[in-house]
């Protein structure tokens, strides 16, 4: 087992009295990384500029007190694990602070050195383990998206190879055709100089040039030709179209929050996805063009709106297995609403059961059989969309009837929304 440094992670002391700050500096500074503050206002100053992984603050100073400097450096620095120095008296202050999860623990100004110093430590651990797990978090999260866009690329190989198997097809065709028609030009080419030579009599020509036309069936092809051609290119612009979609899903090296459109991003996914919805459904799109951009992780949304699109179409395909012929839909609407964005992704699928529609954002949760589910969708969905994002995740359903789900995201203010991307 590892052994944690504890002289790795930066401590904060917050104290108005300086003789308290230099008692704690004296006893604690051999073991860790100690920085100090003499009010809330330099405590935060430094937070904005360092890296703080424990900060430890008396509750009497002027100004603000300790309790709520830590209300603020929760809000503004979540990760960071917040101790609070209390005389007897300030008991109240601190159980209040702790019931509403500012403070992480409270430490009696009677404690012993070597008490405090144990709870710094436990302290310590706790944040190394909270930042271990968002590490490992973003790892499940990174490997979900491979895992599914390994779980595509059987659909997407389909998507591609269909086009470019006609494409193909079209382009033999066009070959032995054009043979044809240069035998046609060599023909004509006969009769042009026949006539301007006086050369053998023009009725024979002309009877060969007809015989070979309808040998050829000169009229076949010149429908079939333009109709080859338009195919190719419809071919061609189909697997531009994947290409291009499976870039936007992705969204490489893309880490940080960025102004975009969604409209493009939802198209993009429809289209990798197509494969998994369209033998059992038909998918209907009402995308808002005036649509406001939202400041989010453009690859994360998407994969969210995939993983629903994917559910959708498993839905549907239970409900109609025994009745194939008749397909399901699945409708996906954008539209303003209020101050958000909002994303609507409906199925008339099975629905949802009563009895797990409260588990579904649950990890590891699912209904699917043994290896057809990891029960990680919907709950990477709901970190997504609410820890990351701000925003809502919700569903409205109907057992036997279908199911949709509800995202909202806040949208950018007019002046960011010039820099957003498609």
């Amino acid at each position: 087992m590892n052994t944690l440094h504890y002289k790795q992670f930066r401590i904060l002391l917050v104290d108005d009295e300086t003789d308290n700050l230099e008692n704690l500096l004296f006893a604690l500074g051999l073991t860790f990384d100690l920085i100090t503050a003499a009010s809330g206002a330099e405590a935060l100053d430094i937070m904005a500029r360092e890296k703080i992984a424990v900060i430890i603050t008396d509750q009497r100073m002027p100004n603000m007190t300790g309790s709520e400097l830590l209300g603020r450096v929760k809000e503004s620095f979540p990760d960071t694990v917040r101790i609070l120095i209390t005389a007897y008296a300030d008991i109240d202050a601190a159980v209040s602070a702790i019931n509403t999860g500012d403070v992480y623990r409270y430490i009696g100004k009677d404690r012993a050195i070597d008490e405090i110093e144990a709870y710094i430590k436990q302290a310590i651990e706790h944040y190394h383990m909270k930042a271990e797990n968002i590490r490992l978090y973003a790892l499940l999260a990174e490997s979900r998206k491979i895992g599914a866009i390994g779980a595509l690329a059987a659909g997407v190989a389909h998507e591609i190879n269909t086009p470019t198997h006609y494409i193909g097809e079209n382009l033999r065709f066009l070959l032995e055709s054009f043979q044809n028609v240069e035998e046609v030009l060599k023909r004509y080419e006969q009769l042009k100089n026949a006539v301007s030579q006086g050369g053998e009599p023009l009725a024979a020509l002309l009877s060969d040039l007809d015989n070979f036309n309808e040998q050829i069936e000169i009229g076949y092809l010149r429908e079939e030709i333009p109709s080859a051609l338009k195919q190719s290119l419809e071919g061609n612009q189909r697997v531009a179209d994947i290409v291009r979609a499976m870039k936007l899903f992705c969204h490489p090296g893309l880490d940080e929050m960025v102004p975009t459109y969604l409209n493009q991003g939802i198209m993009s996914t429809i289209t990798l996805s197509r494969n998994e919805w369209k033998y059992v459904a038909d998918l209907i799109t009402q995308l808002d063009p005036h649509l406001p951009p939202v400041n989010c992780l453009p690859g994360e949304i998407n994969q969210v709106i995939l993983n629903i699109i994917v559910n959708a179409a498993h839905a549907i395909g239970e409900k109609i297995e025994t009745n194939p012929e008749h397909k399901g839909e699945i409708t996906i609407r954008t539209l303003r609403n209020e101050d958000n964005v909002e994303i609507r992704i409906g199925d008339n699928g099975q629905g949802i059961p009563p009895a797990i529609q409260s588990r579904v954002f649950d990890h590891f949760f699912t209904t699917k059989d043994v290896g057809k589910g990891t029960g990680q969708g919907l709950a990477i969905a709901h970190s997504v969309i609410v820890e990351k994002h701000h925003g809502a995740i919700t569903f409205e359903t109907s057992p036997g009837q279908g199911t949709t789900f509800i995202i909202q995201l806040p949208f950018l203010p007019p002046e960011a929304a010039d820099q957003a991307i498609a």
